[in-house]
């Protein structure tokens, strides 16, 4: 919650789907609440967890892909499959980054180009094989590596700096301890047991 949390808060600053006050203001809200929540003491961070960030917004990303499938289906939501599909139709990066803003550039960048065209034609919905169609979620797993993780032991480190300085002292004794496998181990003598 505290790294999706300040992560969707923060995507949502860098790739606004809105320009109106409101919804910075309650982008703001979900920033700052997961912060207050620890600050205030009724969530305590580890951050070696920050390491599975990436890959719980991967299994969000999964639940939104199904949400969306289903609602579309069932049409409760008025939105055709080429809607869908579209990276910019709908908010959210299920389906792709939009080109505007900072943030969908730096997707966009990292995302290998093959995640990003169809591998088949789909005649029903006028898509031929290599148009532009991100894969689902698979798009996203590479640049969810390269930015949230790195984004989420820096926001862990920081609210835990004391275990993160711990663990950086005691992985840098271990990288730096000198074992010298040249010389000769002594034994000690076993003296025979008198019976």
């Amino acid at each position: 919650m505290f790294y999706m949390g300040i992560i969707t808060g923060a995507l949502s600053v860098i790739m606004p789907t809105s320009k109106s006050a409101i919804f910075f203001i309650t982008t703001a809200i979900t920033c700052i609440a997961p912060i207050l929540m620890v600050l205030c003491g009724h969530h305590r961070i580890n951050w070696r967890k920050s390491v599975t960030a990436p890959f719980l917004t991967l299994i969000v990303l999964a639940v939104i892909l199904v949400n969306e499938v289903m609602l579309t289906a069932l049409g409760i939501v008025d939105q055709t499959m080429n809607d869908l599909l579209s990276n910019t139709e709908r908010s959210g990066l299920v389906f792709g980054a939009s080109q505007n803003g900072a943030g969908g550039k730096i997707l966009n960048a990292l995302c290998p180009s093959f995640f990003k065209k169809a591998l088949f034609d789909i005649p029903s919905l006028g898509i031929v094989r290599g148009d532009r169609l991100y894969w689902p979620i698979v798009w996203i797993i590479l640049p969810a590596i390269i930015v949230i993780l790195p984004i989420c032991v820096a926001l862990g480190a920081a609210f835990d700096f004391k275990n993160f300085k711990r663990d950086v002292k005691v992985f840098w004794s271990k990288v730096t301890r000198k074992t010298t496998e040249s010389e000769p181990r002594k034994l000690s003598k076993i003296k025979p047991s008198e019976s």
